[in-house]
């Protein structure tokens, strides 16, 4: 195991490459909230940034406890299957926000229902600060996981046969991403998720039946896509490589 990944909860990290989800321009590390938490509010913290939630079934949050305690242990710390990554970006020269000696923080990805009796993962958790929107970040972020899931142990790989996305069925920009990173839609789960109560939540629901248990809650459909191995095999991982290559650093 390398040292970088020493004190972290995931059941798999024995199965981590050796030397860690990096390229030449960015790194994955294991999202630590002394290290992490406070630069990522403090990035994400302005109204604008606040509307990443707007789609999901948490957040946002006001101080490093609460997302500290309602998100990272509750969703993340409390369950051996889920693993969530600090994206470091190495493109960017300013010190100012540098989050170690390699670069500055870019966001947060997470792996989901990782199962090696399956031979599947999901990615999600995936959140790009602002200024890293629209660049290398997310796709090389991506990436790295996706070849390390599918690629077989010839390759540093685990071989296995399936990475799902899922998002919001009202989830457009998501939806989009998936889709530029060759996954593909599988369908719909209605009624699938329950959004907390309170924010600007955008659900598919706004007049529920009476005596509803959550009746304050909207609720939300969720699209599921995929990259299964054969399809990676056979010309996947060279169409996803060649999008990690062309997007623009600035």
């Amino acid at each position: 195991m390398s040292g970088q990944f020493e004190g972290v909860t995931f059941e798999f990290v024995d199965q981590f490459p050796e030397h860690g989800f990096q390229n030449k321009r960015l790194k994955l590390v294991p999202y630590s909230p002394q290290r992490h938490t406070a630069e990522f509010l403090r990035m994400s913290g302005v109204d604008s940034e606040r509307d990443m939630y707007r789609y999901l079934s948490f957040g946002p949050f006001d101080s490093v406890e609460t997302f500290d305690e309602n998100f990272f242990r509750t969703e993340i710390e409390n369950d051996p299957s889920r693993i969530l990554f600090a994206i470091i970006d190495k493109t960017r020269e300013s010190r100012n926000h540098r989050i170690d000696e390699e670069g500055c923080l870019a966001g947060i990805i997470g792996l989901l229902n990782f199962s090696p009796h399956n031979l599947l993962a999901e990615i999600g958790y995936l959140m790009i600060l602002h200024p890293y929107r629209g660049k290398h970040v997310l796709s090389n972020a991506v990436g790295l996981l996706i070849k390390w899931l599918l690629d077989p142990p010839s390759k540093g790989g685990i071989g296995f046969r399936r990475v799902a996305w899922k998002c919001s069925s009202l989830n457009q920009t998501s939806r989009s991403n998936a889709e530029a990173l060759t996954f593909q839609l599988e369908g719909v789960l209605r009624w699938d998720m329950v959004l907390n109560a309170g924010g600007k939540k955008h659900g598919n629901c706004t007049n529920l039946r009476r005596e509803d248990p959550k009746p304050n809650c909207k609720g939300a459909s969720t699209a599921v896509y995929s990259i299964v191995w054969d399809d990676f095999d056979m010309g996947g991982r060279d169409e996803l490589e060649t999008i990690m290559q062309n997007a623009p650093d600035r």
